[in-house]
This record gives C-alpha cells, sequence and structure tokens, in this order.
C-alpha cells in the first residue's frame, strides 16, 4: 500500500529504513527485522535518538532542532536526495522532513532520499 513518507512512523518506517538501506525487512509479529552481514537476526532501532546520530554520520542528514518551548516540538531533518531525478518531477535535490522526535524526522529524510515522497509498505502496517 502506498503510503506518503511524511505519515510513516513506529515500525512501519523501521521497515521503510531497512528497505532504504538495502537490508531486506522481515516482519516476524510486530516487529521488523533484517539479516546482518554476518548472518544473525537484527531488529533495528532506528527512530531510537542514538540509532539516528549514527544515521546523520552515515548518510550526511542535518537536523535543526526544536525552538525553546515550542509544543508540540518539531525537529526538522535535511539531506540531499539520493533518488534519480525522474522528469516528470520538480526536485531541488534536497529533501526536508518533520517529525516531534529526531529519529524520527532523521528517518523521514533518508527514505525521502532515497525513495521520494511515498513508499509501498505492508498491509501489517
Amino acid at each position: 500500500m502506498n503510503t506518503p513518507v511524511a505519515e510513516l512512523e513506529g515500525n512501519a518506517l523501521i521497515w521503510a529504513v531497512c528497505s532504504a538501506l538495502g537490508q531486506p525487512p522481515v516482519i516476524s509479529g510486530s516487529r521488523v527485522f533484517y539479516r546482518s552481514e554476518s548472518g544473525s537476526w537484527v531488529e533495528p532501532l532506528y527512530i531510537e535518538d542514538v540509532a539516528a546520530v549514527k544515521l546523520m554520520t552515515d548518510d550526511w542528514i542535518g537536523v535543526d532542532r526544536p525552538s525553546n518551548g515550542q509544543t508540540p516540538p518539531v525537529w526538522t531533518a535535511i539531506t540531499n536526495s539520493k533518488k534519480p531525478a525522474d522528469s516528470r518531477e520538480l526536485t531541488t535535490g534536497v529533501v526536508i522532513a518533520h517529525a516531534e522526535t529526531l529519529g524520527t524526522a532523521v528517518c523521514r529524510a533518508l527514505v525521502l532520499s532515497r525513495h521520494g515522497t511515498e513508499i509501498d509498505i505492508p498491509e501489517q502496517f
């Protein structure tokens, strides 16, 4: 089911990040896993702030934190698009994502940069 990346959160967003990183995601129950290069199963926690910082470093994603006292807080993540431009799309080569948490904003920016504004998500989510 095609879902706007700007609406992704939780396990659906983790699934999308795995897909964007080339780690074929597997759903078990309500959780997402991928098989590491060593063959072990990994449950990625990309939306956690600590994991998001690694994604920021690895993928050159910049962030602006919420303003002091902003309610609800809105994080902004910015990166360059890695998706080839489609002749039907107007693109600036930069993607921007917003979310109430650092991890969600970073993950949305990563998925936007590789898949565009929508992604086909399994119906389990």
